[in-house]
């Protein structure tokens, strides 16, 4: 039996699967797309790493936060140029996303989503499987004007705000952004007034879009401390909420 099955590659990590599986080795760079501030087209690049050829599609989604859940809808103000694409093996190939509309007075997210297509007529051992790879592209267009200020290494920036929302063993970290740009949240931490550091979430944490509200379920902490994580492309971590019981 030919199994086909869908491995995805969400926020920034790429994330390459490989088994029983003759699967096209299909790469996308960059991996945010952020249009410049008069800039009208952005470029994206798609390898077909392997031995055979490899197809992509790609769409355009609206990306907005509700009730702290990403929420994705089909959107024409960015569009693939083209959509669909077919690379050979071992070669690079330029696809470019349009913009339609003007700037506006906060940015606006979008994902782009490229999909590896089953080649036709490909092989497949009788009961393997073939692998088909997903993208998930965060893009962003600048708001009218630029973002506001960006905050002094390991400084929250202003107006992003964090709670936290017992309920019992785990709790919610909430976080709401009033800026007209996102952040992007990596390296949660809470460190105890003792100076001990528990690691919650090595990697990216997720984004805050402009004029968004998201949460993550976090571990309650056992004492008095802070969370911190890095924001955006800061190294330093910034402190985002101290708690006591």
């Amino acid at each position: 039996m030919r199994k086909t099955v869908m491995a995805v590659a969400l926020m920034q990590g790429l994330m390459m699967v490989s088994g029983l599986a003759q699967a096209a080795a299909l790469q996308v760079s960059p991996t945010t797309v952020v249009f410049g501030q008069a800039g009208k087209s952005e470029r994206v690049w798609l390898t077909a790493s392997g031995d055979r050829p490899v197809t992509g599609q790609l769409r355009l989604y609206q990306w907005e936060q509700r009730d702290g859940k990403d929420v994705l809808t089909p959107s024409r103000e960015v569009i693939p140029s083209p959509p669909v694409m077919t690379v050979p093996a071992g070669e690079t190939q330029l696809l470019r996303l349009v913009s339609k509309v003007p700037a506006g007075p906060k940015e606006k997210a979008l994902r782009l989503i490229v999909d590896e297509l089953p080649e036709a007529g490909a092989a497949v051992p009788q009961g393997g499987v073939q692998f088909l790879l997903k993208y998930s592209i965060p893009v962003f267009i600048p708001p009218a004007g630029g973002a506001l200020a960006r905050p002094a290494p390991g400084k929250l920036p202003d107006g992003v705000t964090f709670t936290l929302r017992q309920t019992g063993k785990e709790s919610l970290l909430v976080a709401d952004n009033a800026r007209n740009a996102h952040i992007r949240l990596a390296g949660l931490e809470y460190v105890t007034n003792a100076g001990n550091v528990q690691v919650l979430r090595p990697g990216l944490l997720g984004y805050v879009l402009a004029g968004g509200h998201q949460q993550w379920s976090v571990k309650t902490p056992a004492g008095p401390g802070y969370f911190r994580a890095r924001v955006n492309d800061d190294t330093t971590p910034a402190s985002l909420l101290s708690w006591s019981r």
